[in-house]
């Protein structure tokens, strides 16, 4: 897990373990993968080269609370960029990315983007602030 950002909003980085790229892909974006012959499949699509990595995105704020609980959830959803997306009239934030490599035996990386006063507080809580 790391954190950076400048003076507005904060990204927050979690890496997912291999064995939970797909259980999270489909609690945050009712994706779902397999892996066949030694690759992710995503929806039926294979990740192919030469960009063998997805970026996932387009989150509804019900699957944000039910993974991350009501702390992250709140971050995100004051946060310069959701309060754009809010005045823009869209629904499903892109405030949560995750990038999902074809290789099978990599991690996942699932990036927020935080208000930047809860995500001291919650890097504080964690320990890495």
């Amino acid at each position: 897990m790391s954190f950076s950002g400048m003076w507005d909003d904060c990204d927050m980085t979690v890496e997912i373990k291999e064995s939970s790229v797909a259980y999270v892909a489909m609690a945050l974006f009712g994706v779902h993968i397999e892996v066949e012959f030694q690759t992710r499949h995503i929806m039926g699509a294979v990740i192919q080269t030469p960009n063998p990595t997805v970026t996932l995105c387009d989150i509804h704020e019900q699957a944000l609370t039910n993974l991350f609980g009501p702390e992250i959830f709140q971050a995100i959803d004051t946060s310069l960029l959701r309060w754009q997306e809010r005045e823009e009239g869209i629904r499903a934030t892109r405030c949560v990315r995750m990038e999902v490599s074809s290789d099978p035996h990599s991690s996942a990386l699932v990036k927020l983007k935080l208000e930047l006063e809860q995500a001291i507080r919650i890097g504080t809580s964690l320990g890495f602030v």
